[in-house]
């Protein structure tokens, strides 16, 4: 019941606000139910002058059609930047069929651009965020945010970063200003440049030697999940990244009796014949047990399989494993024990059931 809800709702943020605050998340809330909402946009709209509650105010509005953004274009000239950023962003999030034929979409983006330059933080985050909110359509922001990456906030950076994986695969030229900031000091930021490398798919894969580096160094421990997902989705040479690859398979059978982790095993996997080096730790995960076990095993045998006859010493221990592999092992001992691998059929790896 979208009025009995709004009735509710509007009483908490006027209660709220009759002790001197605003409840973001109340107005959130508001913005989810849409235009049948809308008994709520006056109240909406007055919360843009309470700090904090901008985002949500200029998010709201934009989902309550177009009584919503008629209150979002009464709000453009607002005295205050941060709100400024949020109903500019409130109008491009705005459904199309919302939006008056004379609200130019493209002047907002560069409207919220123009505030990456300001010389307070805060106003510098917000846009940061509100571009974030907005996604591909803030593609134009990109080089500037790519510059934010250097920023002396920490807060400015992180979300910088963060925009850039939300914005969608990044301008190439942009892969120095991303291999710098998994430099930086902040986890997170370098995390989200990760990701933002990994988006932009085989156009970065002058960042994977770099990244390589980083899977095997100590301040790539806790980063190693991106990485290897990044090196997934870049398709590097092997020459670039397989050595790497290898190193941290060796390492991490060597420190974890539960195994490393599958989507490494996966990506080395798909390297096939060039990751032969890979074979005794990977007869290692095939000795890995648990509840959780086969989520290593599957991968393993298909690495194994891939790699092909190089991988000849993994036959013992591929014939002693369950029943349950015996598909997946048949895939694999056909290829390893090929007199001549090029006539064997290139078959994809059998389709298994990860939940079992």
């Amino acid at each position: 019941d979208a009025v009995g809800a709004t009735a509710r709702l509007l009483k908490i943020l006027r209660d709220t606000r009759s002790t001197g605050g605003s409840d973001a998340h109340v107005i959130n809330t508001l913005g989810l139910i849409g235009p049948g909402a809308s008994a709520a946009i006056a109240e909406i709209a007055k919360s843009i002058d309470e700090s904090s509650c901008e985002w949500a105010v200029g998010i709201a509005l934009s989902r309550m059609g177009p009584e919503g953004v008629a209150a979002l274009l009464k709000l453009r000239d607002h005295k205050n930047k941060t709100a400024r950023i949020w109903v500019h962003a409130g109008l491009v999030l705005a459904r199309r069929d919302s939006r008056p034929i004379a609200v130019d979409v493209n002047q907002s983006i560069e409207a919220i651009i123009a505030y990456l330059d300001d010389g307070d933080a805060s106003i510098r985050l917000s846009a940061v965020r509100a571009l974030a909110e907005i996604g591909p359509p803030a593609t134009p922001a990109a080089r500037k945010l790519a510059n934010l990456l250097k920023d002396k906030d920490r807060w400015v950076r992180h979300c910088s970063a963060w925009a850039l994986v939300q914005i969608g695969p990044a301008d190439k030229t942009l892969i120095p200003a991303l291999l710098d900031a998994i430099s930086d000091a902040d986890k997170d930021t370098r995390s989200y440049a990760i990701i933002a490398l990994a988006k932009m798919g085989p156009e970065a894969r002058s960042a994977a030697p770099a990244l390589a580096k980083l899977l095997v160094q100590k301040e790539g421990a806790e980063l190693a999940y991106p990485i290897i997902m990044a090196i997934q989705s870049i398709k590097p040479d092997a020459k670039d990244v397989v050595p790497s690859l290898i190193q941290k398979l060796n390492a991490d059978v060597a420190a974890n009796t539960r195994g490393p982790d599958p989507l490494l095993v996966e990506v080395l996997a798909s390297y096939g014949e060039s990751a032969a080096d890979a074979v005794p730790a990977l007869i290692q995960c095939l000795t890995v047990r648990g509840k959780n076990a086969s989520y290593l095993h599957y991968p393993a045998i298909g690495a194994l399989g891939r790699i092909g006859p190089k991988a000849k010493p993994a036959v013992s221990a591929l014939k002693t494993l369950s029943p349950m592999y015996s598909e997946y092992v048949h895939w694999a001992l056909v290829r390893i024990e090929a007199a001549n691998p090029t006539t064997v059929p290139a078959g994809d790896y059998p389709q298994q059931n990860w939940m079992e």
